[in-house]
């Protein structure tokens, strides 16, 4: 069985001269077996050790500087992790979540079939409903079986796992950073499948 962790980074706003994001990422993490998940725990609470915070901390892509980020994704690679992920670069063209969560669940249903969906409780609503309603529509087509459960982030390393993983295929798409390829090449190796749209 997968276990799965989701996790979006940026907004759906079109308007960067008003401090829209440039795009808009959606990751999915995958785990398919209970000793990965128990092996990435262990590397998760080894890394907040490791920048002087206890296991308890909730860790989050935008608390961390860029130091601690990538000791973090070096720290992961031993971790047996699938990534896929979808990018929306904007281009002005206004889309919205249904159309974009569409695109990765449709490519995706090998994943996500007997699988355990793990969302963030108190991440952005309107990502979660959609995101359920999509996949809910796609398991009566094709008769995938999976659960979804909900959980609070802070009491949850692997969702924050995702936040990390997320925050970083998004620095890695902005198209004024100089250092945005450092993020993707250093975790490439575990990534699955990209769409672009």
């Amino acid at each position: 069985m997968n276990t799965i962790f989701i996790d979006e980074s940026g907004d759906l706003g079109i308007s960067m001269s008003k401090g829209s994001s440039e795009v808009f990422v959606i990751a999915i993490c995958v785990f398919k077996s209970e000793g990965d998940l128990i092996y990435a725990s262990k590397i998760i609470n080894k890394f907040k050790v490791s920048i002087g915070k206890s296991s308890k901390y909730e860790m989050k892509f935008r608390k961390l500087n860029k130091e601690e980020r990538f000791r973090f994704y070096n720290l992961i690679k031993p971790v047996k992790v699938i990534i896929r992920y979808v990018v929306w670069r904007k281009r002005n063209l206004k889309l919205d979540y249904d159309f974009i969560i569409s695109s990765l669940i449709d490519k995706s249903s090998d994943i996500f079939s007997n699988s355990v969906i793990y969302f963030d409780s108190f991440g952005d609503r309107m990502f979660r409903q959609s995101f359920v309603s999509q996949i809910r529509k796609l398991s009566k087509v094709k008769g995938l079986r999976f659960r979804i459960k909900f959980v609070n982030s802070k009491n949850n390393s692997l969702i924050q796992f995702a936040d990390l993983i997320v925050g970083g295929i998004h620095k890695s798409f902005q198209p004024n950073r100089n250092d945005r390829q450092e993020y993707i090449k250093i975790f490439k190796d575990k990534l699955d499948m990209t769409i672009s749209i």
